[in-house]
């Protein structure tokens, strides 16, 4: 699968110039540095553009088998030559018979540190001829010949270290191999496993898509499960693990096992001079500490940990479970002080994982700590077992949306209706039977979820409000807002506090898309500040609080704080790609794919969107993948990928729909941008009209503007009636949108212009430069030259910071190859000049600098500057 591939030479180019000076003065170069750092394609690289300066390159290369042959690696320069004078015959063989100088040839020899004692003797004599110059690659962790050692102390021979690759560099790598970009949680998998290692990097991945665990849709790749190595990196890393003693292998197994750990910890169960000799053989390490922090141990890289775990079977991991849990209740038993809440957790699950016995009380508080910490899989193991054991219903609660947020939905109903069965209080009934439904609900059965909601014998309370504020979540979802407003606005003050919290995401939805976004950020506000006080809700754990966080985001968004929704939404994404809950990170990234799209910054909205979708396919919630999907399908025509956008509309009547018609806007549009990108705007035109139809009857005003608006995007007014009838809203983005679309149909200038500042002051920056490329157009066709360049001026300033887009409100615009000055502007990029450094370079504006690249972006269909280097190096 390798050579399918093209693995790219990046992050070396200073190292491959400063070799080059110092072979170009006279010196021996020796690169070193540790195993799979790319030492030897380094070499290569300065081999070849030595050889493209006429210099004569001979390689020799050492290796393990033939480490105890005399002579191996010059075997090839000396066969046909006498062996009464080896030294004279390399020198022959290499046409080193010369002075000294430029025209010297160049000896690589790989892997000195293998070289035999005589080869290495051989090398030294040769070098001290002063005809040949050296550029040697050798691995700093091995024991050197002492010939070789020697050598690196000659006053000519300079040693280059080669350190690991930026994080940034092994992502550029692994993307420009795959064709496509790593999600977020898959990025940081990667980067920690390599740990700035090029090759542990490339094998890693080859590893991963040979056993099926990488996989790649819409350009975006994830890790389903743990990395897979290739059996090349398997022989590296565990060669290094060979020498392990027994005592120093059982070490091992713990760190691979349970990872960091307290020294006191350890000390329970491996002796001081083990982890001194592993410490000595560089396998474990002591990690810095802070004050009285205790002393912390690991291991020295991420992949000793994996290996080694991969290769226990399950009784080795319950022994090592067991022996952790063991340790931990000796340490209690000494009257140390209770574990941090990290720590509680792990032993928590090192009890259950080692069947030590434990109280479920413990149990559920671990629970809770991982459900805080964003670790739903174990927060779910946990919880299950706490309640096996213990029977408490706010464990049933807790293991049953766990379970649900990593796509065990069936569970989750199984362990409710058992809680249930033994539920004795009214709110304790009440929310069984709500999370039932819920779990029924998402899982596109919305009969049963209606049936089951329903079918209940509780005595009259405040708990039947309770199950009305979750029934006007449903009708929510659905789409009837005018239900949903009923339901749950009579309940937004209710003197219960779960009843508060259910009825604020129907209504703070709701506000959303029903233009009553100050109602949607106040309720919601009030709920996060009602759970941040510490006040202790009727049911225990209902689902997430940071639901309500999300949904004052969403209303940030659309009431108008583009940006800074679009900034706090990559915060929260970033926070999430470390925690193991697929459902808390498909979340995260629905909400940056949502706020990216509407700030213009369709490329990454794409990914985000794209990442959204499998998260939620993979936890069985088909109707937020389907939402996603909808909105990818727009992303992609916006970006000229329309097979891909085509493609991904067929994926979505592949979703079960059934009960969340909410978001159904969003298919049309999507449908209506595959068709306007085919030619067909009769179709089109038909699928926003039926979208706006449908959201006046809903009363969802929010998509009643996008739908406008995107009519307008897609030049489809002059085909479609009712905009008369469409009343301004209030919200400030749905305003924005209609002031714009009038201003499209009445063709005024002066309103164009308008709406460009407004768009741009909200933070919706395509759609600002899309106003300004149509007021240019207008303006051109009315004879003002002037206001039609200046106008024009402003879109390419915007969408320099958009990227490459492709709608048709901006078609036509800067096509063919690029003006001499911007020719030097993309030569300036690509040298990695920011814009002010072109500016005073050139002597012009910042603003022209702007203008230039968008114009570049367009031209070489590019997306980003790094890639202006790629396009200008190919031609």
């Amino acid at each position: 699968m390798a050579a399918s591939r093209n693995w790219p030479f990046v992050g070396r180019e200073a190292l491959v110039v400063k070799t080059l000076e110092r072979l170009n003065s006279g010196h021996h170069i020796i690169l070193a540095g540790a195993a799979g750092l790319g030492k030897t394609r380094l070499a290569g690289e300065v081999a070849t553009r030595m050889l493209a300066k006429r210099v004569v390159v001979h390689r020799v290369a050492a290796s393990p088998a033939s480490a105890h042959l005399p002579l191996a690696p010059f075997a090839a320069l000396i066969a046909s030559e006498s062996t009464d004078d080896i030294v004279g015959a390399v020198l022959r063989s290499l046409g080193a018979d010369g002075r000294a100088g430029a025209g010297d040839p160049l000896l690589v020899v790989d892997d000195m540190h293998l070289l035999d004692d005589a080869s290495a003797a051989v090398l030294q004599q040769v070098l001290l001829t002063g005809h040949v110059r050296l550029l040697g690659t050798l691995r700093t962790t091995s024991e050197l010949p002492a010939a070789v050692s020697r050598l690196r102390q000659e006053a000519d021979v300079a040693t280059i270290d080669v350190p690991p690759l930026s994080d940034d560099d092994i992502t550029t790598m692994v993307e420009h191999a795959l064709g496509g970009t790593l999600d977020g949680r898959s990025h940081q998998l990667l980067i920690t496993a390599c740990a700035g290692n090029p090759m542990y990097a490339r094998e890693l991945v080859e590893g991963s898509l040979a056993a099926g665990t990488l996989r790649g849709l819409e350009r975006l790749w994830s890790f389903d499960g743990e990395l897979a190595a290739t059996p090349l990196l398997e022989e590296v890393v565990l060669a290094r693990l060979a020498p392990l003693s027994t005592n120093e292998r059982g070490a091992l197994e713990l760190f691979a096992i349970a990872g960091q750990l307290p020294h006191r910890l350890v000390q329970q169960i491996v002796d001081g001079d083990t982890l001194e000799h592993l410490e000595r053989k560089q396998v474990v390490k002591a990690l810095p500490t802070e004050g009285s922090q205790p002393l912390q141990l690991d291991v020295t890289h991420p992949l000793y940990r994996e290996l080694t775990r991969a290769r226990l079977g399950a009784l080795a991991r319950m022994r090592i479970y067991q022996k952790l849990a063991l340790a931990m209740d000796a340490i209690a038993a000494g009257g140390e002080p209770s574990p941090a809440t990290a720590e509680s957790i792990r032993d928590a699950m090192w009890h259950i994982r080692g069947e030590v016995e434990i109280a479920p009380e413990k149990l559920l508080t671990a629970a809770r700590g991982a459900v805080a910490m964003g670790d739903s899989p174990l927060a779910a193991e946990l919880a299950q077992v706490g309640y096996r054991r213990g029977g408490q219903i706010e464990a049933a609660l807790l293991a049953s949306w766990c379970l649900a947020e990593i796509g065990r939905h069936d569970e989750a109903i199984d362990v409710l209706k058992d809680a249930a069965d033994h539920a004795l209080a009214p709110w304790e009934q009440a929310a069984m039977r709500l999370r039932v439904a819920e779990e029924l609900w998402w899982t596109s059965r919305q009969q049963a979820a209606t049936a089951y909601l329903n079918e209940t014998d509780l005595p009259a309370g405040p708990w039947h409000d309770f199950l009305d504020a979750q029934r006007g979540v449903f009708a929510m979802l659905d789409g009837d807002l005018p239900e949903a407003w009923r339901l749950c606005r009579p309940l937004i003050d209710h003197p219960y506090m779960s009843v508060r919290l259910v009825a604020a995401i129907a209504v703070g939805n709701a506000g959303i898309n029903g233009d009553s976004i100050d109602e949607a950020m106040q309720v919601c506000g009030a709920a996060v500040a009602a759970v941040a006080s510490g006040v202790d809700n009727e049911v225990g754990h209902l689902g997430d609080t940071n639901l309500h966080l999300a949904i004052q985001l969403v209303a940030m968004l659309h009431g108008g704080e583009v940006a800074a929704a679009a900034e706090f939404a990559e915060a929260g994404y970033a926070s999430t790609i470390r925690q193991p809950s697929m459902q808390v990170r498909a979340w995260a990234a629905m909400l940056c794919g949502q706020a990216l799209a509407i700030r213009g910054d369709i490329v990454k909205a794409s990914r985000y969107l794209a990442e959204a979708e499998r998260g939620w396919v993979g936890v069985g919630l088909q109707g937020f993948a389907g939402w996603c999907s909808a909105g990818l399908a727009r992303a992609q025509a916006e970006l000229g990928r329309n097979e891909e956008s085509l493609a991904t509309l067929r994926r979505f009547e592949g979703y079960n729909m059934s009960g969340f018609h909410l978001n159904e806007v969003l298919l049309d549009i999507g449908r209506a941008w595959v068709a306007a990108a085919s030619g067909n705007r009769a179709t089109a035109a038909k699928a926003l009209a039926e979208a706006i139809e449908r959201a006046t009857r809903h009363e969802q005003w929010t998509h009643v503007a996008e739908a406008w608006h995107e009519a307008a995007r897609l030049e489809l007014l002059d085909v479609m009636d009712g905009l008369d009838n469409w009343p301004r809203p209030r919200a400030r983005l749905a305003a924005a949108r209609f002031d714009f679309v009038h201003a499209c149909r009445s063709k005024s200038v002066r309103d164009l212009e308008a709406a460009v500042a407004t768009f741009e002051s909200l933070g919706a920056v395509l759609y600002a430069a899309e106003a300004a490329a149509v007021g240019a157009r207008v303006a051109r066709s009315s004879g003002a030259a002037k206001e039609s360049m200046r106008l024009d001026g402003m879109a390419g300033r915007l969408l320099a910071l958009c990227g490459t887009v492709r709608t048709p409100l901006l078609a036509g615009r800067d096509a063919g190859p690029l003006s001499p000055r911007e020719g030097e502007v993309a030569r300036l990029v690509a040298l990695g000049l920011t814009n002010r450094e072109i500016a005073t370079q050139l002597v012009i504006g910042e603003r022209t600098v702007e203008n230039h690249i968008y114009r570049i972006f367009i031209k070489l269909g590019v997306d980003a500057r790094d890639q202006i280097a790629e396009v200008l190096n190919r031609s």
